[in-house]
């Protein structure tokens, strides 16, 4: 489900004079944040990772029986 699917059950909801679902209570809210918490992490765990490989020849089209010259 992406973005656009959203954005359409939205406006149809909007359309058709209906409501979204209201956000769950305090603990259905923390979970949620916890999950964009821990996924944010691990997005700045990638970009570290990738951004220590740059330059050492871990880049694509760097395999074994192909060198820089």
């Amino acid at each position: 489900m992406g973005l656009s699917d959203v954005l359409d059950a939205r406006h149809a909801a909007a359309v058709s004079g209906g409501r979204m679902a209201e956000a769950g209570g305090a603990a259905e809210q923390l979970w949620l944040l916890g999950g964009v918490a821990l996924a944010l992490l691990a997005a700045g765990v990638v970009a570290l990772a990738a951004a220590r490989g740059v330059g050492r020849g871990s880049g694509r089209g760097s395999g074994p029986g192909q060198h820089d010259e």
